[in-house]
């Protein structure tokens, strides 16, 4: 028997309508059962709108944990269905539910989802009607995926198969999902734990001492094998990277781990009994091979032949995909012009289906009697997912966490070195800050989350009137800068003017309606005059600072050029 959508809206309706206190079990009862049926019947639809009803029961009891595991299930129906709409309401209603429990990290995922999905849904409805005209899609059409990188980011470093920690004042402050699995902590223990209890033969100091020293002084504290004290006292061996980083506006280090235990156990096995050698070569899952000095393949083992998409060793071989290029060629020489041992080769190649794999090479040499190398023989790691979480988490470091445009520091970095290249050509250079006029009425009147929501619309809005040229960053707060190359002050104000109308004309919508927001410019130029010195980055902000002060003490919602002098 299959429910129609009116059908169950009916009986969910009369459910909610006979709901009171001493029935609120009763009719739970009844929409569960309707719901097997549904499930049994696979109507979808039905279950969707069982389910929500579901939710609103339970929220009428005041019990949001239950509300919040029915709206989870509503929402991977309509993700099996590719129901956006739906998924987006679930999204919105989990990021509500989420927030009254004080979860503002899960509140915000939600947010962003639907947030993200919100952007396909009126992009699809502005697409060209194939009977009619071909309207442009929306300017910032492009730009509503940056809501997507910081997600797809946390899902690289949560599911890679690597270890992956942040330390900070000697504590861990986060591990990833691999990281845990080795340790065997849960959240609560790991959290206190310091490095040196985990890491051994490593000291906190000494690694965040490494922060802007030259790689040759580092040596191999910051790169190296190590061992890992697990929480049942077992001890496993480790490939070590660490680099320090800013996390939360202080100095943390950022580590990299990789499970080496099998390797190094398969080379103590390789040390102890030769005879096992072919065994071992052709059953472990680690790449192993055997080359000429010149980089030709003269063996290699099922899992090398896999890792690069090979059937079988023979066309493996002979297509000798470890030197598919010119500049893979030179990459082996350097790596084989060390003296009998290849230790940090990395080269970047193609597996024969054609995705990209960075590989890393292990190898010695083999010489005969005379001392001369008649060939290598080594280990190849596929290390292209930790090369990837390395990717990851270097573009969060520049990047605002909230707005996904660049940080302050990143910004910095950026314009001296534009400001270096205007003065040696003397090109115009001109500095723009932006403030959103009575954002904190915002946030008192409707709450944070749309505050948050208005300020990641205001930057979709903004980079979708930018030029590609333009740096764009979070200043601070609600405010924005933005450095704009090789441009003058008339067109700077033009272009500042064209921001300013696009934000007071776009209305921003929100679960509370929809609010009209405005902004005020400051503008600062340098006029690429050879006599006239380029002001110091501080000073141009300060002039863009003082402009924008005039702009919103004369009215808000207009922009300002920076008086002369």
């Amino acid at each position: 028997m299959t429910f129609s959508p009116d059908a169950v809206a009916n009986s969910s309706g009369a459910a909610s309508q006979n709901l009171t206190a001493v029935l609120a079990s009763r009719d739970l009862e009844f929409l569960q059962a309707t719901l097997t049926r549904a499930r049994e019947t696979h109507d979808h639809q039905a279950q969707l709108l069982i389910l929500k009803q579901v939710a609103t029961v339970h929220l009428q009891q005041r019990q949001i944990p239950p509300a919040i595991a029915a709206f989870h299930e509503a929402l991977i129906v309509a993700l099996e269905q590719g129901d956006s709409q739906q998924s987006y309401d679930c999204h919105r209603q989990l990021s509500v539910l989420y927030k009254a429990q004080d979860d503002f990290v899960a509140a915000l995922h939600h947010l962003e989802a639907a947030t993200v999905i919100d952007a396909e849904l009126r992009y699809q409805d502005r697409l060209p009607d194939p009977h009619q005209g071909s309207p442009a899609p929306p300017p910032s059409w492009s730009d509503y995926q940056v809501l997507q990188v910081p997600m797809l980011f946390r899902n690289i470093v949560e599911q890679a198969q690597i270890g992956v920690a942040i330390f900070q004042e000697g504590s861990i402050v986060y591990c990833n999902r691999c990281f845990q699995s080795w340790l065997g902590f849960s959240i609560a223990q790991y959290q206190p734990m310091r490095l040196e209890e985990v890491l051994l033969d490593l000291d906190y100091q000494d690694l965040l001492a490494c922060r802007g020293q030259p790689q040759a002084q580092i040596g191999e504290l910051c790169q190296s094998e190590k061992q890992l004290k697990c929480y049942n006292g077992q001890i496993i061996d480790i490939e070590f990277h660490a680099s320090v980083i800013e996390f939360n506006y202080r100095p943390a280090v950022l580590t990299f781990m990789r499970n080496i235990t099998e390797r190094k156990q398969m080379e103590n096995h390789l040390k102890d009994s030769e005879a096992r050698y072919r065994s071992l070569f052709d059953h472990v899952p680690i790449g192993l091979c055997r080359f000429s000095p010149e980089g030709n393949l003269l063996d290699a083992n099922p899992a090398l032949v896999h890792m690069f998409g090979f059937r079988d060793r023979g066309s493996f071989l002979q297509a000798n995909p470890l030197i598919d290029s010119t500049a893979s060629r030179e990459g082996w020489q350097n790596c084989l012009n060390q003296s009998g041992l290849v230790k940090h080769c990395e080269l970047e190649l193609s597996r024969q289906d054609g995705p990209t794999l960075w590989i890393r090479v292990r190898a010695r040499a083999v010489t005969d009697s005379t001392g001369q190398i008649t060939y290598y023989e080594g280990a190849i790691e596929d290390f292209t997912e930790i090369r990837a979480a390395q990717l990851a988490l270097q573009e969060l470091a520049i990047r605002d966490s909230l707005t996904h445009v660049y940080n302050r520091r990143h910004f910095f970095e950026l314009t001296q070195r534009e400001m270096a290249r205007a003065k040696r050509f003397n090109r115009f250079l001109t500095l723009l800050l932006i403030d959103i006029d009575h954002f904190k009425v915002i946030n008192d009147t409707h709450g944070h989350l749309i505050g948050d929501q208005v300020l990641r619309d205001v930057v979709l809005q903004l980079k979708g009137n930018l030029r590609q040229s333009d740096i764009l960053a979070r200043y601070g707060g609600e405010e924005f800068i933005v450095l704009m190359p090789e441009t003058s002050q008339t067109e700077a104000w033009h272009g500042a003017e064209r921001l300013r109308r696009v934000i007071a004309d776009t209305p921003f919508k929100t679960d509370q309606g929809c609010l009209q927001v405005t902004i005020s410019l400051g503008v600062a130029s340098w006029m690429g005059h050879p006599d006239i010195p380029v002001p110091a980055l501080e000073s141009l902000i300060n002039q863009a600072d003082q402009a924008l002060l005039r702009a919103k003490q004369e009215g808000r919602n207009q922009t300002k050029i920076a008086e002369p002098g």
